[in-house]
């Protein structure tokens, strides 16, 4: 069994049990209720002595109707509905925890689908919130009357005197700064650059001969010499098969020349050459 299985098990044994105990205890408690029942009912008869039980022996104490109704108010009693003991429904608390385990699973499934399902989000209504902005700039107050206040006038004023005074001291400047002079072109008085050959001899060409022409020769006569070996040698082979053709055609002709045979059944006498 699982884990929740033995849990429930345990559970119920656990409830079974107790309710024995309290099954026990709301006996006795009804037999001392029954003691006490009797015991008010003499006490109603006879204000004057009330029995009270005590350890093995019956004591009688002088009391009043006060003494005798606090008494009764303060002693505790337990009401059960019928002497019998009920049987505990093992069956029921296990379907009772059954029932809410799967309840309890039904509900987390239910939370995860909804976590699962994708809900857009609805576009905003631009519409409706640039109506809403027009118009809060619409009836907004203004906070500026007059944009040409005193106290704008004297620092608009007091900015144009700054910038007349920097134009004025740069004109300055430049009147005081000296006239600019051009210089000359050097370029273009000097002369055009010429080249100057060198005052050596020029040196005398001496005819060479270089290895490649031999080399060239050399191998055009290799290349003639291995292509007559090649010639020779195909010539040679070409005659070999020929020779072995006609060989082979002369044996089949002699192959099909007919030749009487000797009669097997036929005894022959050996003749010796020298009769």
């Amino acid at each position: 069994m699982n884990s929740d299985g033995s849990s429930i098990d345990g559970t119920v044994t656990q409830m079974f049990r107790r309710n024995l105990q309290i099954e026990t205890s709301s006996t006795r408690t009804g037999q001392h209720q029954n003691v006490g029942n009797e015991n008010d009912q003499n006490s109603m008869n006879n204000p004057q002595e009330v029995r009270v039980q005590g350890q093995g022996r019956a004591v009688i104490k002088r009391t009043t109707a006060k003494t005798t109704v606090a008494s009764t108010l303060a002693r505790p009693r337990t009401t059960v509905s019928s002497s019998v003991s009920q049987p505990y429904r093992v069956y029921e608390a296990a379907e009772y925890y059954r029932r809410k385990k799967e309840l309890h699973l039904k509900q987390i499934k239910e939370e995860e689908e909804r976590q699962r399902k994708h809900v857009a989000k609805p576009m905003p209504n631009f519409k409706a919130i640039h109506e809403k902005v027009l118009a809060a700039k619409r009836d907004s107050a203004e906070t500026c009357v007059s944009p040409e206040t005193p106290e704008v006038l004297r620092r608009g004023l007091a900015m144009k005197e700054k910038q007349k005074q920097k134009i004025m001291e740069f004109q300055s400047k430049l009147a005081e700064r000296p006239p600019i002079v051009k210089r000359s072109v050097k370029v273009l008085n000097k002369e055009v650059f010429q080249p100057k050959l060198p005052s050596h001899p020029p040196i005398k060409v001496v005819p060479f001969h270089l290895s490649m022409s031999d080399r060239l020769k050399e191998r055009k006569q290799w290349d003639e010499n291995y292509q007559s070996e090649l010639a020779k040698k195909k010539e040679m082979e070409q005659k070999k098969l020929a020779e072995e053709e006609a060989r082979n055609r002369q044996l089949l002709r002699d192959q099909t020349v007919f030749k009487a045979q000797p009669n097997p059944f036929k005894k022959y006498e050996v003749v010796s050459e020298e009769a």
